[in-house]
Parts: structure tokens; C-alpha cells; sequence
């Protein structure tokens, strides 16, 4: 039976339906608003390409599985959107977290989780609490040991 480590954050998904959101309001406020003309056609393409843009990447990043990082008594899971990758504990050497810090006054809690292993480094990105993850994967190699 698989148990889960780490999940996905649901703040890119938020990220996209916001500027969705925005786009939409702003196209809804040119088309009211704007006289025909030249420049309000330019405005209202680029606003359509924008949302248009925007909804992809939310079906996109809503089709990715929640549940990014399982694991049983052996092996580590990473799912990703199209395959599965099984990393066997024992050959784990080292998780290493890389958080996303654009603003330097707020820390965010999420990132990837990079999985070192005598087979090479697998990536996964948007885990929640990325920092924890790597704690538990590391407990989980430490724990397969004894």
C-alpha cells in the first residue's frame, strides 16, 4: 500500500484562475467601454491570446496527480502527469529542496523536491512544503537502513 509524502500545491492553480479572472474583466471593460478603432482591436487579440493562454496552463497544471510523491516499503514514487518514476529507497543518496523565492520579504513554503540517487537526479515541482518532504525522504533512507 502506497503512502503519500507530498501533494501538490494548489497555488499555481490559484495563479491561473486569477489572471484568467483579471483578463476577462479587462476584455469585458474594453468591449464596453471602447469605440471602434484600431488600437481597442489590438487590445481585445491580445487579451483573448492572454486568457486563452492562461486556460491552458490551468487544465493543464489540473491534470497533473495531486499526489506527487508516494512511497511502500522499497520504493519512492514520483508521479508525474504522463508516467511514474520508482526510485528504490536504498539508492537514494540525498532530497534537496529549492523553494521559490521571487519576494525576498516572504518566504513560500513551496518548490521542488530534487531526488538524488546512484541512478541520477529526478525532479518534481509545485510540492507542497517542499522542505518537510525532503526531511521524510531522508527519514524514510535513514529508517531503511536498520
Amino acid at each position: 500500500m502506497k503512502t503519500v509524502i507530498g501533494k501538490r500545491t494548489a497555488a499555481n492553480i490559484a495563479g491561473y484562475i486569477i489572471g484568467c479572472i483579471v483578463a476577462i474583466g479587462l476584455l469585458i471593460y474594453i468591449l464596453t467601454k471602447s469605440k471602434v478603432g484600431d488600437l481597442d482591436n489590438f487590445y481585445i487579440v491580445s487579451l483573448i491570446i492572454i486568457c486563452v493562454t492562461f486556460l491552458v496552463c490551468l487544465i493543464i497544471e489540473i491534470q497533473k496527480p495531486t499526489n506527487a510523491i508516494e512511497y511502500d516499503e522499497e520504493n519512492l514514487y514520483l508521479n508525474y502527469k504522463k508516467y511514474i518514476i520508482q526510485i528504490e529507497i536504498e539508492s537514494i543518496i540525498h532530497a534537496t529542496p529549492r523553494r521559490k523565492t521571487r519576494n525576498t520579504y516572504y518566504h513560500y513554503s513551496y518548490g521542488k523536491v530534487i531526488i538524488h540517487s546512484k541512478y541520477g537526479a529526478h525532479t518534481i515541482s509545485n510540492i507542497a512544503d517542499c522542505e518537510k518532504v525532503c526531511l521524510n525522504i531522508m527519514r524514510l533512507k535513514k529508517n531503511n537502513l536498520y
